[in-house]
C-alpha cells in the first residue's frame, strides 16, 4: 500500500512539473515577442552595462525559460532586469508576474 501511495505522489508531481513547464514556456513565448525588444532598447542605451546576460535574457524561448526559472527558483537578479523593463513599458509587469 505504501508503494502505491508513493507511485501516486510521483505521478502527481510529474504532472505538476509538466504543467509548470508548459505554462512557463507559453509565457516565455510571449516574453520573446513583447519583452525582448524593450530589453534591446535598454541595452543600447547602456542600462544593462553591468549585466552581461541581460541583453539576451529574452532573445529565445529557451533563454526566456531559463531566465524565468532562474528568477523563480533562485530569486536571482529579479530587479536587475525586470525593474528597468517595467519602468520603460509598464504592461510588461503582467508578463513578469504571469511568468512567475
Amino acid at each position: 500500500k505504501l508503494m502505491m501511495m508513493f507511485a501516486s505522489v510521483i505521478r502527481t508531481l510529474a504532472w505538476s512539473f509538466l504543467f509548470c513547464f508548459i505554462a512557463t514556456t507559453l509565457w516565455s513565448m510571449v516574453a520573446v515577442e513583447l519583452v525582448h525588444p524593450v530589453v534591446q532598447e535598454l541595452a543600447e542605451e547602456g542600462v544593462f552595462s553591468d549585466c552581461k546576460d541581460c541583453r539576451d535574457a529574452f532573445s529565445t524561448v529557451l533563454q526566456s525559460n531559463l531566465t524565468f526559472l532562474k528568477t523563480l527558483l533562485a530569486g536571482d537578479s529579479w530587479g536587475q532586469i525586470a525593474v528597468p523593463v517595467i519602468r520603460r513599458q509598464p504592461y510588461t509587469a503582467a508578463i513578469f508576474v504571469g511568468g512567475l
